[in-house]
């Protein structure tokens, strides 16, 4: 027992022996071998082999990090449509205040418990939702720490992702803006690489019009047929939302994803009729019909100005607000949807803040699959969402609408 107990310790010693030489080991390899690519080859296969941790927690724990390589802080490292949809993930984790960590110890098993997630901890999660792995120097997450040295000029971090997250005056928007820059970055590359890159921005796009929708517009000239239309076309009962006191309107809700959902919104009969029309057309309207969407976004009053320039004239920014039946005040900013644009194939933008998004309380069993859109003239309307930054795709048609295909408890429904 005493000899394998000994054996035990000496092969214990002898692998923490080979961990701490593997980086001068792979510098050997490389200058022994026969030409210099094929010595970094080798470097980068031994960097690989230290840098991929898979989802067992035990992996993870036996070796979380590793040193960078100046190799690996090239800003010239190629970029895979992995990449982008690790970005968009990570943004998609991030839609709130409600679920930010700004005070980030690079443990993410307890994030992940609570919801609250780190600028590190979303990229990790992201990650392994994409690859089945984490890489913690993958091009993605290093294009995020190249733009959080851009914006912060250079400023010495110890780890730039944890230390950017819980600068004392640094808000969501900034994490967010970082991730934007980012996937700007990725973006841009792909799609000025080769034809077979190409085809894959295009498998993407998507993915990337899903991230942007923060929910969809149903409206009926009559709230609670509007619901029991939805129930029967779905078999999902719309959550009762809350009044928009001063619109005479109120709405009932449907979770699509973790940060979008389907608004029902009809005439409230509690509220006198209202000194301006409803929004949306209700007043107007004989049948239920999805009407329009909105889009996720930060910094409105800029978004609008800058979307303005372009030719795009968003509504004026507004704020919201309307109390859930549990008594939670929500409240929100938002391009006044009274505003139309394309006949809403252009959505109005919004921005919850802080207030939890309205998602996390829907009723959960229906995810978003897909939204096109139809008009008579989508070259000058797929103009407009390309300024806005929005993939929407968009068809001719003899008059403009929205298809929207849902997963749902009855299967894929198109709701229009």
């Amino acid at each position: 027992m005493h000899q394998c107990l000994r054996w035990a310790e000496l092969m214990t010693r002898s692998t923490r022996l080979v961990w701490r030489l593997l980086p001068a080991l792979s510098v050997c390899i490389a200058c022994s071998s026969p030409t210099p690519q094929a010595g970094a080859a080798a470097v980068a296969r031994s960097e690989a082999a230290n840098v991929v941790y898979f989802a067992n927690p035990r992996v993870q724990q036996a070796s979380q990090f590793t040193a960078s390589s100046p190799g690996l802080e090239r800003r010239d490292q190629p970029v895979m449509e992995a990449d982008l949809r690790i970005l968009l993930k990570a943004d998609e984790l991030l839609t709130n205040g409600s679920v930010w960590n700004r005070n980030d110890d690079r443990e993410c098993a307890d994030d992940e418990a609570t919801g609250r997630r780190s600028l590190f901890c979303a990229l990790q999660k992201a990650c392994i939702d994409v690859l089945g792995a984490y890489d913690h120097r993958r091009a993605a997450l290093q294009e995020v720490r190249f733009a959080v040295e851009d914006a912060t000029r250079g400023q010495d971090f110890e780890h730039r992702l944890r230390d950017f997250n819980n600068l004392p005056n640094k808000r969501l928007d900034d994490v967010k803006r970082i991730l934007r820059i980012a996937t700007d970055r990725v973006r841009a590359r792909l799609k000025s690489a080769d034809v077979v890159v190409r085809t894959a921005v295009n498998q993407i796009a998507p993915d990337g019009l899903l991230t942007s929708i923060d929910h969809l517009v149903y409206a009926t000239p009559d709230l609670q047929r509007g619901i029991d239309h939805i129930e029967r076309l779905l078999g999902v009962r719309a959550t009762p939302g809350g009044q928009h006191p001063g619109r005479g309107t109120r709405n009932a809700l449907i979770a699509l994803g973790p940060a979008s959902y389907l608004e029902i919104i009809g005439p409230d009969p509690e509220q006198p009729t209202p000194a301006q029309p409803r929004p949306f057309g209700i007043d107007s309207l004989k049948e239920p019909r999805l009407v329009t969407w909105a889009a996720k976004g930060m910094n409105l009053d800029s978004l609008a100005r800058d979307a303005a320039r372009d030719g795009v004239k968003l509504g004026e920014v507004i704020a919201g607000s309307r109390r859930r039946a549990d008594g939670v005040l929500l409240t929100w900013r938002y391009t006044d949807p009274r505003t139309v644009v394309a006949e809403g194939v252009v959505p109005f933008v919004i921005d919850w803040g802080a207030t939890p998004h309205p998602s996390s309380t829907a009723t959960p069993g229906a995810s978003l699959i897909d939204l096109r859109a139809e008009h008579p003239d989508p070259q000058l309307v797929q103009d407009a969402l390309k300024r806005l930054g929005l993939e929407l795709r968009v068809q001719r048609g003899a008059r403009a609408g929205l298809t929207a295909m849902v997963d749902s408890p009855r299967g894929r429904v198109e709701l229009r």
